[in-house]
């Protein structure tokens, strides 16, 4: 965003913003930023349907191969179990997921792919809920474009579950006990979460912004 206000304000010229631009994105994977593919699999894993610790791992990474392998297993394993997505993907699986979206300073766009979701599932959520749910939630995750980390430090930060564990820590996390695709719940799975990096993701006492999530506005 900065290098792209500088282009346009002539400070630099249009090769040096090119190698900033490859160098902020150094190879395969989606945006390393809070974007929306960020949010997404951020969201995935607080409504239960990703492995714990799965959301933030880097493209290139070899853990990245290995949670690939593990959910191919979980995924067979479920069938035979008979766990299906509507058992994980509750309304209060989707709360849970508004509350960390808020948390994680998510994409806007996480209504819209929520809310379709839910729709097909047949659960019940709109963009009021989002409001009610996720306005006065604190922003705990210090990433681009609305704090100054990449997704590689959220990451080693310790990623959804870390967050998790510092919203439970207060009272935040509103179902705990929602079930997750591994068999256990959200609250086993990151109860004893360690937050690595205190600057990238924040503790409730000392968030980023208070009321990080989003308003409705209505009118002309």
């Amino acid at each position: 965003w900065e290098s792209r206000q500088r282009l346009s304000a002539g400070e630099i010229g249009y090769d040096e913003f090119m190698d900033i631009v490859a160098s902020s994105a150094p190879s395969t994977g989606y945006c390393n930023t809070m974007g929306t593919a960020t949010t997404m699999n951020s969201l995935a894993e607080a409504l239960g349907m990703q492995l714990p610790g799965s959301a933030a791992i880097p493209a290139p990474y070899r853990e990245r191969g290995q949670i690939a392998y593990e959910t191919g297993k979980r995924i067979v394993d479920m069938v035979h179990e008979d766990l299906k997505p509507s058992d994980v993907m509750t309304r209060q699986a989707f709360e849970n997921a508004i509350v960390v979206n808020s948390a994680i300073g998510g994409s806007t766009n996480a209504p819209i792919h929520l809310n379709a979701i839910a729709r097909h599932l047949g659960v019940p959520l709109d963009n009021d809920d989002w409001q009610t749910v996720g306005l006065k939630v604190p922003l705990l995750v210090n990433l681009q474009p609305s704090g100054e980390y990449l997704g590689e430090d959220y990451h080693h930060a310790g990623g959804v579950p870390a967050v998790v564990a510092e919203l439970m820590k207060a009272g935040l996390l509103p179902h705990p006990d929602a079930m997750t695709v591994n068999g256990n719940t959200i609250g086993a799975n990151c109860s004893a979460a360690v937050n690595e990096n205190l600057d990238v993701i924040r503790t409730v006492a000392e968030p980023l912004k208070a009321n990080a999530g989003f308003i409705n506005l209505r009118g002309n």
